[in-house]
């Protein structure tokens, strides 16, 4: 938000007038974080869903940071956590306590991040331009699809919406079919297949695989196609040896 003028230049009043645009708009809520970097913008993101915001100023980070849970930063998986935790820590203040060389020693190159993460410390710059892999469309719903049928139902209007947004040059360069789909419990799955052009009947068959895994109502569902940079892409395996 740096230079930027709307808003008088305030961040908390752009993400508000950010969120109040989406229900509007599409009526759905909208969580928002607001902070000096990426890593504290985006923890500061999932603090207050799934409707608010939340604001991590540049003279409270080091406040927030001791009592923040190790497996808020990104980077820290299951295993980190699970390594870290036998060591008896738990929150970011106690990984602080670690010397670099330590972190180094236990995780490779990753303990510098990690040495600089805990401190909510993160120089990545924004990348406002970036070469596109994939293309996609979703819809939450305001009430969970309940059964396959009505996933299913869903299909024509999602592929359609696809294909506005799926324009030249981009159709040339489509190596995967992709369906999503975000389950009641916020659980999330993904069914891709090879292919190098778009089928509506491939992407029934992806919900359909990607339903029987759960089985559970839907909140979510997406369509989309990944994308390759490679010119000289080697053609897909028939449609049913690349279901994963």
């Amino acid at each position: 938000m740096t230079h930027c003028q709307a808003y008088q230049g305030s961040a908390t009043w752009i993400a508000q007038a950010i969120r109040q645009a989406i229900y509007k708009q599409e009526g759905l809520t909208a969580s928002a974080g607001i902070a000096p970097n990426k890593l504290l913008a985006k923890i500061a993101c999932n603090w207050n869903k799934p409707n608010g915001q939340c604001v991590i100023t540049p003279d409270a980070i080091d406040s927030f940071m001791q009592s923040l849970p190790i497996e808020k930063i990104n980077g820290i998986g299951p295993m980190s956590a699970q390594k870290l935790y036998q060591m008896g820590i738990h929150r970011c203040g106690e990984l602080q306590k670690l010397e670099l060389n330590t972190l180094i020693r236990l995780f490779g190159q990753w303990g510098y991040q990690l040495y600089q993460r805990c401190r909510g410390i993160d120089d990545r710059p924004i990348e406002t331009e970036h070469i596109r892999k994939s293309i996609s469309v979703e819809e939450t719903f305001a009430k969970d699809l309940m059964d396959k049928n009505s996933c299913l139902s869903h299909i024509k209007d999602l592929y359609e919406r696809l294909q506005g947004r799926l324009k030249s040059p981009y159709k040339k360069n489509i190596s995967k079919l992709i369906v999503k789909m975000k389950f009641s419990d916020f659980t999330r799955t993904t069914v891709e297949c090879s292919g190098t052009q778009m089928r509506q009947d491939h992407y029934t068959r992806l919900m359909e695989i990607a339903y029987d895994r759960k089985k559970q109502p839907v909140r979510l569902l997406g369509l989309g196609v990944r994308l390759s940079t490679d010119e000289n892409k080697t053609l897909p395996l028939p449609f049913d040896e690349e279901f994963l």
